[in-house]
């Protein structure tokens, strides 16, 4: 199993790929049945290419950026927990959007997440001039 830094490790770089733009260098990140929920209520999705399209959502559409909090990691050996404030500039949408979320990553032995919640509500949402 992956230790706590290692763990703390890929959040963080989760977050320095998405901003970095390149599709497919996040998902090397994921196993291929990883499982992940934004936000956490709306519904779950499975597979590499549901997260593709989810990503190429938020980064294309939403021209998404993220900006990582300090992750924590859990007693199990496979948890990590992290804040990030995600700012929104929807192409869609005259005005940027920031959310407050907190991200809840499940790695498993292979160095890969498997598991991907992002909890926020919609008081942790805030359109910003």
């Amino acid at each position: 199993m992956p230790d706590e830094s290692t763990r703390k490790a890929l959040a963080l770089e989760y977050c320095r790929r998405m901003n970095a733009g390149d599709i497919d260098d996040v998902l090397e990140l994921f196993a291929p049945d990883v499982v992940f929920e934004d936000p956490v209520g709306s519904g779950e999705q499975t597979g590499l290419e549901a997260l593709r399209a989810h990503i190429t959502r938020a980064l294309v559409d939403d021209r998404a950026t993220e900006r990582p909090g300090t992750p924590v990691a859990a007693h199990d050996d496979e948890t990590v927990v992290m804040p990030a404030v995600i700012e929104l500039r929807p192409r869609s949408y005259p005005k940027r959007v920031q959310i407050s979320i907190i991200g809840v990553v499940r790695i498993g032995p292979d160095g890969l997440v498997h598991d991907l919640r992002a909890l926020w509500g919609d008081s942790d949402v805030t359109v910003l001039g």
